[in-house]
């Protein structure tokens, strides 16, 4: 679940993904994505809108179809992404 708007640019959007390389959830691991356990990623991907069209893997959101609204709780220290170098 990627998400970028007019003012955060594609490239620069962020994650919830799941994660099966580690098991050190709460913990900042990468630029700032949310890594999440890949069956609870699962059970928010087919829960949120937009509403996928069968056989489609993915969507933008629209007005006739929009999104959920996600709001992130928390601080970004970006030294971690400056000791990984994303």
């Amino acid at each position: 679940m990627f998400f970028y708007n007019d003012r955060i640019a594609k490239s620069q959007g962020y994650s919830l993904h799941g994660t099966y390389w580690h098991n050190n959830f709460g913990t900042p691991m990468s630029h700032g994505c949310i890594n999440m356990k890949t069956s609870d990623i699962q059970q928010l991907y087919y829960w949120a809108n937009p509403i996928i069209p069968e056989g489609k893997k993915g969507i933008n959101a629209s007005t006739d179809n929009p999104g959920t609204k996600v709001i992130i709780y928390g601080k970004y220290n970006n030294k971690i992404s400056q000791k990984i170098n994303i």
